[in-house]
C-alpha cells in the first residue's frame, strides 16, 4: 500500500462503515475503536474511494461537477487524503478490484446473536447482549433460502452463543431441510440431555469450544466461575446422545503452555479433533492485548503440535508456520500474481447477526452487502468489499514478505485479520518470527 496520493493513477479505497448524519458523520476504525469525526466533504470524498477509479479519475469528476478547481484539488484535496490515508481511512493499490466469477461458497458461517452466557477475555467480537437489529426467525429462514437458491454446501451456526436463540434448532432444521448440511460452535455450558439430543437430530457436528484443561485456565480466560465444568458436562451429554464433536480452543498466552494436556484431555473426552484458533487482537480481544502471542511462541506452538501429531493420539488442526519445517516451494509468477492466504470471499463467508456479510467475522466495521436487501448469490459476485479481498495479490505484501521470503508461496502473507487488527493489512505478516536472514535462506527449522 502506498501511503501517498501523488500518483494520478494509483486507486484509493475507503473500506469503512461510513455513519452519516445531517452535517457529515463519522467513521468507528475497526482496530482500535478510534471514532473519526467528518464533514460532509469528507463523507462526499471517501465514497468516490470506491477501489476501481483512480486519483487522476476522481479529481476530474470532482472538477468537472464545478466543486473545485484543479489548484484547489491540489492545495486541498491532496492534503485531506494524505491524512486520511496516514490514519488509515484509504487504502491505496496499483490495480483496480476486479470482479470473479467463482464457484458458490462451500461454508457460510452464521453469526445468529451477539447474546453470550459468557464473557470471553479473547472474543473476537465483543460478544454479550443481543443487539438492536438481529435477524428476525423469518429473516433467518429466508436466509436459509438464499444460501440454498446460491448453492451453499454447509452452514456453522455461531455467535455469540447460538443456544441462547430460542428458534435455533427451527433455523438449522430447517437448513437440513433445505439440503445444506447444519453444524454448531457453542461454549457447550447449554448443552443438556435435551439439548444434545436435538443436537444430534440436527447438526452434523459440534464444535465446544474449551480453552484450557484446567477449570483454573478455562474459567479466567471466559470470565464465569464453573463454566469448565459445565462444559465438560454439556461433552458427556453430547457424548451420550452420540453427537460427533471436537474442541475448539483460542491459543495466547495464558494458554500455550497447556497445549499438550488439551490434546490429552480432547483425546480422553472423544473428541474427534483438536482444532487450535490463533488470537486476533479484535473485539474483546483488543482491551487484553496481553494476551497476543510473541512470533517466537508460534514456532514452540508448531513444534508441540508436530509433536502431538507424531504421537498420533489426537487429530490436530493445522497451525501458522509448520511447513517451516519442509524445504520451501518455489516462489512463481503465478503465486505472485496469486490471491493471499484467506480463504474468506473465496470459499467462506460469514453472516453477522444483522446480516451484514463479511469475508469473515474480524472485518465487522467495514462497508458490506446486508442478505436483507440483496440475495446472497448477488452479494457473492457484485460485492465491491468481497472482491476487493478476491484482487488482493500475494505480490502487494510489503517488507520481508516481498523481499524474497523463499516460503511466500506457502505462506501467502499469512492471517489477513492478524494485520488488519494491527492496522497493517499490506504490510508483513505480524505473526512471522523469521527475521530476514531467515526468510532469504529457507533453510527449514529443526
Amino acid at each position: 500500500m502506498k501511503n501517498t496520493v501523488n500518483q494520478s493513477q494509483q486507486v484509493p479505497y475507503a473500506p469503512y462503515r461510513i455513519q452519516t448524519n445531517g452535517t457529515g458523520g463519522q467513521i468507528i476504525y475497526p482496530p482500535s475503536g478510534r471514532v473519526f469525526k467528518l464533514n460532509r466533504h469528507m463523507v462526499n470524498l471517501l465514497n468516490l474511494c470506491d477501489g476501481w477509479h483512480t486519483l487522476k479519475e476522481i479529481f476530474e469528476y470532482i472538477e468537472k461537477a464545478g466543486a473545485l478547481s484543479r489548484d484547489s484539488l491540489k492545495t486541498k484535496i491532496e492534503p485531506l487524503m494524505a491524512e486520511m490515508t496516514k490514519d488509515g481511512l484509504i487504502w491505496w493499490r496499483n490495480e483496480r478490484i476486479r470482479h470473479f466469477n467463482v464457484p458458490p461458497p462451500k461454508l457460510v458461517y452464521f453469526d445468529v446473536t451477539m447474546r453470550c452466557n459468557l464473557r470471553c477475555a479473547h472474543c473476537g467480537v465483543a460478544a454479550g447482549e443481543a443487539l438492536d437489529n438481529e435477524l428476525t426467525t423469518e429473516e433467518a429462514f429466508d436466509v436459509v433460502d438464499k444460501m440454498a437458491e446460491a448453492g451453499v454446501e454447509s452452514v456453522a451456526f455461531s455467535g455469540g452463543e447460538p443456544l441462547l436463540r430460542n428458534d435455533l434448532f427451527e433455523i438449522a432444521g430447517y437448513a437440513g431441510d433445505r439440503g445444506i448440511l447444519a453444524d454448531l460452535a457453542t461454549n457447550g455450558t447449554l448443552i443438556t440431555p435435551e439439548i444434545a439430543q436435538r443436537a444430534a437430530e440436527t447438526f452434523g457436528n459440534v464444535q465446544v469450544s474449551l480453552d484450557g484443561s484446567t477449570a483454573e485456565i478455562h474459567d479466567k480466560l471466559r470470565g464465569h466461575k464453573g463454566a469448565f465444568d459445565k462444559t465438560l458436562q454439556g461433552i458427556v451429554n453430547l457424548q451420550e446422545a452420540g453427537v460427533p464433536f471436537m474442541l475448539g480452543c483460542v491459543i495466547h498466552k495464558k494458554n500455550l503452555h497447556d497445549v499438550e494436556a488439551m490434546a490429552q484431555l480432547a483425546a480422553s473426552l472423544g473428541a474427534q479433533a483438536l482444532r487450535l484458533i490463533h488470537f486476533v487482537p479484535f473485539g474483546r480481544g483488543q482491551t487484553s492485548p496481553e494476551l497476543e502471542p510473541d512470533p517466537q511462541d508460534l514456532l514452540s506452538l508448531a513444534k508441540v503440535v508436530r509433536k502431538i501429531r507424531r504421537d498420533g493420539y489426537m487429530e490436530m488442526s493445522e497451525v501458522n508456520f509448520e511447513f517451516l519445517f519442509k524445504p520451501p516451494e518455489a516462489v512463481t509468477e503465478e503465486i505472485l500474481n496469486g490471491p493471499i492466504s484467506c480463504g474468506g470471499g473465496w470459499s467462506s463467508l460469514t453472516i453477522s447477526p444483522e446480516g451484514e456479510v463479511l469475508p469473515c467475522s474480524y472485518f465487522a466495521g467495514m462497508r458490506s452487502e446486508s442478505i436483507r436487501e440483496k440475495s446472497l448469490a448477488e452479494i457473492w459476485t457484485n460485492s465491491r468489499l468481497i472482491n476487493f479481498w478476491r484482487s488482493l495479490r500475494v505480490k502487494e505484501i510489503g517488507g520481508k514478505c516481498a523481499g524474497g521470503c523463499h516460503w511466500l508461496s506457502q505462506c501467502k502473507g499469512g492471517c489477513p485479520a492478524a494485520n488488519f487488527a494491527h492496522g497493517a493489512i499490506f504490510k508483513p505478516n505480524v505473526q512471522c518470527f523469521l527475521t530476514e536472514e531467515e526468510a532469504f535462506a529457507g533453510v527449514p527449522i529443526t
